[in-house]
């Protein structure tokens, strides 16, 4: 990002802003900020929705349903992952299956 070296206030803002993701977690830090932007157009009398989100669309993402954000690999502290990641978290087991199935195969077709 080129735009920041020629502007300190830039630079600062940016300063800040690994400060706070390093600290607290780049996804926790984006997923705040769309929160707080949401509540601001809520209050501002706008529909909600319109606040940006990262990665995929908002509309293919779903609530994780860890326990512990900090130290989730799955959504990395934002809260939400893809459906399809979901969908992998809840069938752990027949994804496990499948993957040792898939190996199993590998080694006799190799033999």
């Amino acid at each position: 990002m080129d735009s920041f070296k020629d502007d300190p206030l830039a630079q600062q803002e940016r300063d800040m802003a690994r400060i706070v993701g390093a600290t607290i977690g780049y996804g926790r830090m984006m997923r705040l900020g769309e929160e707080l932007w949401r509540e601001s157009l809520i209050k501002q009398g706008h529909s909600s929705g319109g606040e940006h989100t990262t990665g995929p669309c908002a509309a293919f993402m779903v609530p994780c349903g860890c326990k512990n954000r900090v130290k989730c690999d799955w959504c990395c502290g934002s809260g939400r992952v893809t459906k399809l990641v979901r969908d992998v978290q809840r069938h752990r087991w027949l994804v496990k299956i499948i993957l040792w199935i898939s190996k199993s195969k590998r080694k006799v077709t190799h033999e």
